[in-house]
């Protein structure tokens, strides 16, 4: 039986403890701090604290992964909590971050470090907001504890959300989670990955976490978290380790498929027109034409300076860039159509193996987030209604509740809805074709089969009389009446027998053939008829 994890918060001593154990320890403390003067009590009980609380953290940690599971454990992630650094306090990445305030007629953007990005964050009077600004954008490239946890302290993120963005579940499926205080989204994006040697879909683990980087020691209790998580992350990595020479030997064989680069996106909506968009992969090239077309100001983002037209134009561009995906697979299925109907091969056949397979993965990976865009256009108003506390469902309240969407973000999604429709239904029709390019080239090599086996018949079949008497004149008679003639006339005897009997058997074996033939002809002489009368 597992162990069930304590989750609790700091209190207002500095305690990390639970409500009921705060009076014990409390009483503890008391008792076994001693009485030091005035000028070196104050340290002496703040070094003590400072034991008691890297040992309740060790005690901790243990007993959530003895089992090296999780199971039963508190959901959500609480970014004040000591055991929630224990577990993600390791996830460290020099991100990429970019902050940027617009409205109808200014725009402000400024690019951020990590250290930079907390240090703007803690300080209010840096981080305020002008009277002018309509949105702020938050787009961070990378995921790191320091920055995800200052981002739901300040922006009071919900648990849950900070944990999905956290857990890093690669192909978890697309979904929308509505708050009391913001909508989150989690979109899977889909890019053509040609620049370099990159991995398809298949050949990906179904969850991973970030890699840990060195050098960074600006926390407490590093190298406790990071020694306690590296227990529980390793026999996930002894397993990837032994299946990678599997991996490498599948990856060889699925050459021929078009490598397509699939990773979550999460957007996050406050009801204050802030917008923060969070991805895993380093570089913010991706969201590079929402960014240039903040700089134009007849673009309906600057004209209608509203955060959820902004969600949208996110969303439109990941549903572009799919699109990308769906014409690189229609080039690559029109090349193998192209070899299947000239000379169809059994390595081309493994190629549409390939896609058909990825093209299964995709319908499963995109089909959710047609599901996404239709709900936000249908269901807006009852989610943000259902969000609120019990406290705030009265009828008075629920009358002023909005939705998270402006009719102007409904009206654009519905362009993305016809896109997406579009492009599972292109995903349905390449999956049919390849399908039937498989058939095609098994038909045709079954043919093929059947017309070797046709020749190898129509030969047997006629030498078969000149096989028979053979055999008859190669017995031994005593007295045979070819051989006894004089002079003798064997030989003649036996091609005079032979090909009578050999033309007949092939006209009866070949008469279908023949009349086929006959057919054939007629109807190459009447249209040649037909041509030079057409001429005339």
């Amino acid at each position: 039986m597992s162990s069930r994890p304590s989750w609790s918060r700091l209190d207002s001593k500095g305690w990390h403890s639970s409500q009921d154990e705060e009076p014990r320890k409390a009483r503890a403390v008391s008792a076994m701090t001693p009485e030091c003067p005035d000028t070196g009590s104050r340290a002496a009980r703040e070094r003590f604290r400072e034991v008691v609380r890297k040992v309740m953290l060790m005690r901790r940690a243990s007993s959530m992964m003895s089992g090296h599971t999780l199971i039963g454990a508190e959901p959500g992630v609480d970014p004040r909590s000591l055991t929630a650094f224990a577990l993600y306090g390791h996830v460290r990445k020099e991100c990429q971050i970019e902050v940027t305030d617009y409205s109808k007629t200014n725009r402000k953007a400024r690019r951020m470090s990590n250290d930079t990005f907390i240090d703007w964050a803690k300080d209010p009077a840096a981080s305020a907001r002008h009277s002018w600004v309509k949105v702020r954008w938050i787009n961070v490239s990378g995921i790191s504890w320091d920055v995800m946890s200052t981002l739901a302290v300040k922006y009071s993120l919900h648990p849950l959300a900070l944990e999905d963005i956290l857990s890093q579940r690669g192909n978890a499926a697309s979904k929308a989670d509505y708050y009391t205080k913001h909508l989150f989204l989690r979109i899977l994006r889909h890019t053509v990955d040609n620049d370099r040697d990159a991995e398809d879909i298949t050949d990906l683990p179904l969850s991973s976490s970030p890699t840990q980087q060195a050098g960074n020691n600006d926390r407490k209790y590093k190298g406790l978290a990071s020694s306690q998580v590296r227990e529980i992350n390793g026999d996930r990595s002894r397993s990837s380790i032994q299946e990678d020479p599997y991996r490498a030997a599948t990856k060889a064989l699925r050459k021929g498929g078009v490598h397509v680069k699939i990773q979550p996106m999460f957007i996050c909506l406050l009801r204050d027109g802030t917008v923060i968009s969070i991805s895993p992969d380093l570089g913010i090239a991706f969201t590079e034409p929402i960014a240039q077309r903040l700089q134009e100001l007849d673009s309906v983002l600057r004209m209608t300076a509203d955060a959820s037209v902004l969600v949208q134009g996110i969303m439109d561009l990941i549903v572009d860039r799919a699109m990308e995906v769906v014409d690189e697979y229609q080039g690559r299925i029109l090349k193998l159509e192209r070899q299947v109907l000239m000379n169809p091969k059994l390595k081309t056949v493994r190629y549409l193996h390939v896609i058909s397979g990825d093209l299964i993965l995709h319908k499963r990976t995109l089909a959710p987030i047609r599901s996404l865009v239709y709900r936000l256009r249908r269901y807006d108003m009852d989610w943000s209604v259902a969000s609120l506390d019990a406290s705030q469902t009265e009828s008075t309240q629920v009358r002023g509740v909005q939705g998270y969407l402006s009719p102007t973000a409904k009206t654009y999604l519905a362009d993305v809805l016809d896109h997406m429709e579009y492009i599972l239904g292109s995903l349905d029709m390449f999956e049919n074709v390849t399908e039937n390019l498989i058939d095609c080239t098994f038909n045709v090599a079954s043919g093929d089969m059947n017309m070797a086996m046709k020749r190898l018949t129509v030969v047997t079949v006629t030498m078969l009389p000149m096989t028979f008497l053979t055999g008859y004149f190669g017995m031994n008679f005593n007295v045979f009446w070819a051989k006894n003639t004089d002079p003798p006339t064997s030989d003649k005897w036996f091609w005079a027998i032979a090909l009578p009997v050999l033309a007949a058997v092939g006209v009866i074996f070949l008469w279908a053939d023949l009349m086929k033939l006959k057919r054939h002809m007629q109807t190459r002489s009447v249209l040649r008829n037909s041509a030079k009368a057409s001429e005339f």
